[in-house]
């Protein structure tokens, strides 16, 4: 316990409660609201919330996570249990009476390896035995990658962990093809000897404290040092340097994918669960892990739209504020045109796009991506038309299947009724550039016309000319918001049309007495015309009818089209 040195007004600023903390060299202070302890301020979360532009801030807009109490005679299992939470510590005072002192997180983590043996902890300290649904979940091949894992974790005295997402996977019963390795140690070293026990593949990311392994059988193993994060400005990329397992769930995004499991000793399928992710996992929760989250990455609040967009699951209040506060200092702006658009482009590979931008325009994120954007209940009947038109094949777009192109259909579906200027500055934000920006700009203008053809077109041939001449993005969006008559036609066109072809070859018009030239055009597009509408039905027919325009273009005088 460190002794109370200071108390903050959850009202404070926070640049006033910060300058409180440092005069009294105080680690954390308890934040108080109406003479009670609501949450925590540790000295390093108001240094980061002062070099992010949030002085003006409350106290109160970055103490998440409440404030746990324990009385003074708490040992160290009733800290453990107490500090399960996103609360940066808990404070010391009997129940009834004045408070005494602070723990801070990384305090009493330095306590439980201080005091507990790593190969022999307690009953207390030891957290769900999962290794028995690990390996039924994950399969028979990476349940034995992760024995022979542990097995070589526990002969180096390294701790090794399952980490992030496939955790939460675990615990929702769902396969999952690659898995995600933590070592308290040289994570790279790890998977080199790991890569040559399995006989896989190994790519070494040494600047990042990474390595892929890709084992014979198929699948993927991320290993990653354990490593803190340190985010110098905002939407900066971060400073890395190693750390705790601890540090490595605290830099993660939400709750539900900041839990571990053992991989090494005794300890091996054994659930830590320090930020309540199990707890957030049945609530249906996301919870961020702590309240600058989003400002030092307002990439996590896209990962969080998409997660409840994929699980049904709901924003928990502390992720909320903590947009709140990203939108405050303008954190989105400092984000680069390709990260943005890669996180769209991730939208756009969700199994259903429609609900994640959904979610997406809910927490007001969709105007961070660029002007003239919208999604109300019309752009979300065209983005589900879209993506059914592409999954049944009725769209001939080869490439429906890039994510790029996707992504790009997606935006101008999205921008549809947006000024041009608009997607024109839509481009520039997202750095699109090139004939994908020129298409984007003028997919707008370029549409009403084609729909108009196609719901005006009496004649297959007709339906085709207005196909064949369009592009296909052009085709998709017109699929994708026009009317039921404008789907038809080029359902026909797909489904019958397309197929229909000109049984006449050049050779045959050679025969007939036509020279070389324009005129072989004329001719065979008039043949598949006559083809499309019916008034030819066979070869002997279709035949006829040229030698009929070869006739009539022989004594068309010279130089007359």
């Amino acid at each position: 316990m460190e002794p109370l040195r200071v108390v903050v007004g959850a009202r404070e600023t926070i640049a006033g409660a910060a300058r409180r903390l440092r005069a009294h060299q105080a680690s954390a202070a308890p934040v108080v609201a109406a003479g009670k302890p609501v949450g925590m301020l540790t000295r390093a979360l108001g240094e980061n919330a002062l070099r992010h532009g949030l002085g003006d801030e409350r106290v109160a807009d970055i103490a998440a996570g409440g404030a746990p109490r324990v009385s003074p005679s708490a040992d160290l299992r009733a800290m453990k249990k107490a500090s399960v939470g996103i609360a940066a510590g808990l404070v010391v005072g009997a129940s009834r009476g004045s408070l005494q002192g602070v723990v801070t997180r990384h305090r009493l983590e330095e306590a439980v390896r201080r005091h507990v043996p790593r190969f022999a902890p307690p009953g207390w300290l030891l957290g769900r035995d999962l290794g028995a649904r690990m390996h039924r979940t994950l399969g028979a091949d990476h349940a034995g990658i992760l024995r022979k894992a542990g097995g070589l974790a526990g002969a180096q005295g390294v701790g090794l962990y399952l980490a992030g997402g496939v955790v939460r996977d675990v615990l929702l019963g769902t396969p999952s093809k690659d898995i995600d390795l933590v070592v308290e140690g040289d994570g790279v070293m790890f998977a080199e000897e790991l890569g040559e026990i399995l006989d896989a593949r190994v790519t070494r990311h040494e600047m990042f404290g990474t390595a892929v392994i890709e084992p014979a059988g198929g699948g993927r193993i991320d290993v990653a040092s354990a490593r803190r994060e340190t985010y110098d400005t905002v939407s900066a990329l971060p400073r890395v340097t190693p750390g705790t397992l601890l540090e490595d769930l605290l830099r993660r995004d939400v709750t539900i994918n900041s839990m571990a499991i053992h991989l090494d000793g005794a300890r091996y399928g054994r659930l830590t669960d320090e930020l309540g992710g199990e707890r957030d996992l049945r609530a249906r929760l996301l919870r961020v892990n702590h309240s600058l989250s989003i400002t030092e990455d307002p990439t996590r609040a896209f990962r969080i739209a998409r997660l409840a967009a994929r699980l049904g699951f709901s924003p928990a209040g502390e992720s909320i504020a903590s947009l709140s506060l990203a939108r405050d200092v303008r954190a989105f702006d400092a984000l680069s045109g390709e990260r943005l658009f890669r996180e769209f482009s991730l939208i756009a590979a969700e199994p259903e796009p429609a609900l994640a931008l959904r979610q997406i325009a809910r927490m007001g994120l969709l105007e961070q991506m660029g002007t003239g954007l919208r999604f109300d209940a019309a752009a979300a009947t065209s983005v589900g038309r879209l993506m059914e038109g592409l999954r049944a094949g009725v769209l001939p777009l080869e490439q429906s299947s890039s994510l790029a192109e996707r992504s790009l259909l997606l935006l101008m579906v999205l921008s549809l009724r947006a000024r041009q200027a608009q997607r024109e500055a839509l481009a520039a934000r997202l750095r699109i550039t090139g004939q994908a920006a020129e298409r984007l700009v003028l997919s707008g203008v370029e549409l009403p016309p084609l729909v108009r053809a196609l719901c005006s077109a009496t004649r297959p041939s007709r339906i085709a000319k207005s196909i064949e001449e369009s592009s296909p993005d052009l085709l998709a969006l017109a699929w994708a918001t026009g009317p039921a008559r404008a789907r038809r036609a080029i359902e026909i066109y797909h489904r019958r049309l397309r197929a229909v072809s000109v049984n006449v070859t050049g050779e045959a018009l050679l025969r007939m007495g036509l020279a070389p030239g324009r005129e072989f055009a004329k001719v065979l597009g008039r043949l598949r015309q006559a083809r499309l509408d019916g008034e030819v039905t066979d070869d002997a027919a279709e035949s006829a009818l040229a030698a009929s325009l070869v006739r009539r273009m022989s004594r068309r005088p010279r130089g007359r089209d």
